[in-house]
């Protein structure tokens, strides 16, 4: 059935669509924060996403598979389902991309136990997590 391809292809865009709009945006903070993989993570978690709620409904695997992808009959349900999920990872893609670039910068940093200029230790012992996330004052 031609309509069953065309929400399998509607379903696709859907999952994808949040991640994609986030790497759109054109400020430098969002370039640095939403990286190739956190996009690629928000695509496959809508995918995964509105599969689980496939299943979920319709009580096994195949059933919920082919509910979820090409017999919904272009429920909101569905679609909010993978826009939903998709939105959640891409988010927490971001989020754990960016902690482990504080905690990579911090600790593979040469100058960990430096001082500040007013003779005060760098809070964690690391001036580059304070540079990189934002908080705390410059110093190299």
């Amino acid at each position: 059935n031609v309509l069953n391809l065309f929400l399998l292809a509607n379903m696709s865009t859907v999952a994808c669509t949040p991640p994609l709009c986030l790497a759109l945006l054109r400020s430098p903070r969002a370039r640095e924060l939403v990286t190739e993989a956190a996009v690629l993570c928000g695509c496959l978690g809508g995918v995964l996403g509105v599969s689980a709620y496939g299943v979920a409904r319709a009580g096994n695997v195949r059933e919920g598979l082919l509910l979820a992808w090409m017999t919904n009959n272009y429920g909101f349900d569905y679609i909010l389902a993978a826009l939903l999920s998709s939105a959640g990872s891409v988010v927490l893609a971001v989020a754990i991309g960016h902690l482990c670039r504080c905690w990579a910068a911090c600790r593979f940093h040469p100058a960990r136990d430096i001082q500040l200029s007013d003779s005060r230790p760098v809070q964690n012992g690391c001036p580059t997590v304070q540079n990189y996330c934002g908080s705390g004052p410059r110093n190299s």
